[in-house]
């Protein structure tokens, strides 16, 4: 979305890639990570409560990883 954008050069997006590759794999190989959707911010915010509240939903968190993985797999695909 950025780079159709055109609001940073080729070096600046390839950089924000690799970052967040190297993020995403780390949060993946770790279990003390929770993920949050942000599919609304209405939505996250509750999660993040019920999180901080309830600690970890297993089943949401499940659903975060798979869609850190296919963002993850998305962008080594490149």
């Amino acid at each position: 979305r950025l780079h159709s954008r055109g609001v940073m050069t080729d070096e600046e997006f390839a950089n924000r890639t690799q970052s967040a590759i190297l993020e995403l794999q780390t949060a993946l190989e770790a279990y003390f990570y929770a993920f949050v959707v942000n599919n609304t911010v209405e939505q996250a915010a509750r999660d993040i409560e019920d999180t901080r509240l309830n600690g970890i939903d297993q089943e949401r968190q499940e659903h975060g990883r798979r869609a850190a993985q296919a963002i993850l797999d998305e962008l080594t695909a490149r």
